[in-house]
């Protein structure tokens, strides 16, 4: 019996240096976790930080530019002659007079950095058109412009305002494949 309780002893003592060991190292795993926990906190406060300052600077942007087309009366006076400008002409004959005009207002326009977007024919890109409408016109190649519904700008080669347009798209009913 005696022998039997040498060998207990024996291995409590191989247990206890071995929860000793398993203690320490779970403590060292806990710190590193912990550790890598809290550098995961700050960088995710920095990024958060980051994304907030992005958010911020872009608010300030797209108030800059609405305080400019809104409150510059020289910029929304020149925008508002040029897009009533291309309304007329595109209901008007070309007289030798809207070229002359055409002309002015295109030096008047690039001094402001200003330039018109899209022409009919043009194909449609929705990167500088928003389409407002449909039609099929079966002389005009599909996904084309028919009609610029509001002249679109670009200012100083970045869009300010996309055109609206009407595009071309094939009817359904005639798309049956049997052309």
């Amino acid at each position: 019996m005696f022998g039997f309780f040498i060998k207990f002893e024996k291995l409590k003592g191989l247990f206890d240096a071995l929860a000793d060991r398993l203690e320490d190292f779970l403590a060292g795993h806990f710190l590193e976790l912990g550790e890598k926990s809290s550098q995961t906190n700050r960088q995710e406060r920095r990024n958060q930080a980051a994304i907030e300052s992005l958010y911020t600077g872009q608010n300030e942007i797209l108030a800059l530019l609405r305080r400019m087309e809104t409150e510059s009366p020289k910029m929304e006076a020149l925008i508002s002659f040029a897009e009533n400008f291309a309304i007329c002409r595109s209901n008007a004959l070309d007289t030798p007079e809207l070229h002359v005009l055409r002309g002015k207002l295109a030096v008047l326009l690039e001094q402001f950095g200003l330039e018109f977007l899209g022409r009919v024919g043009d194909p449609f890109d929705p990167a500088i058109h928003e389409a407002c409408a449909v039609r099929f016109d079966p002389e005009a190649p599909l996904d084309s412009i028919l009609e610029i519904i509001r002249p679109g700008f670009t200012l100083d080669g970045e869009v300010f305002r996309y055109a609206v347009v009407v595009i071309n798209r094939a009817n359904p009913e005639h798309s049956g494949g049997d052309e």
